[in-house]
């Protein structure tokens, strides 16, 4: 039986910014893999750090990073501060419970968004969270 409520881990006292990953689901392998497309041209690969996405940020191509592995913050903490998100982004980030949302920080948009996939073979519903920056 899956459970319909899950109980959010409280980050009480903790300053607004503060990277606390709230989800449950922890996975041993974190996954990075970065798609980088222009109109005519798409690359894409696995990650072995993510110091190799960063020369990207100056790149006028659109990045695209996927993590599978979000419950490392310093991960999350070393993207934050190479391209330049602000702290209430990552914040949102690690939380994958945060609802869909948009905001506009000035230099740049963010937004959450739910992916919801149905599995036939096993009759099951999954949520995964999208952000964008």
């Amino acid at each position: 039986m899956s459970r319909i409520f899950r109980k959010v881990k409280q980050k009480v006292g903790k300053p607004p910014g503060t990277l606390i990953y709230t989800g449950e689901k922890k996975i041993e392998n974190i996954k990075v893999r970065l798609i980088d497309y222009t109109k005519s041209k798409l690359a894409e690969k696995e990650l072995k750090k993510i110091e190799e996405a960063f020369p990207f940020k100056d790149k006028p191509t659109v990045t695209w990073l996927n993590i599978d592995g979000l419950h490392d913050i310093s991960i999350i903490e070393k993207i934050g501060k190479h391209f330049d998100i602000h702290p209430l982004v990552l914040e949102d980030v690690v939380n994958p419970n945060q609802r869909p949302k948009i905001e506009d920080y000035g230099d740049y948009i963010f937004l959450v968004l739910k992916m919801v996939d149905y599995s036939r073979g096993n009759n099951e519903i999954t949520i995964e969270q999208i952000s964008f920056r």
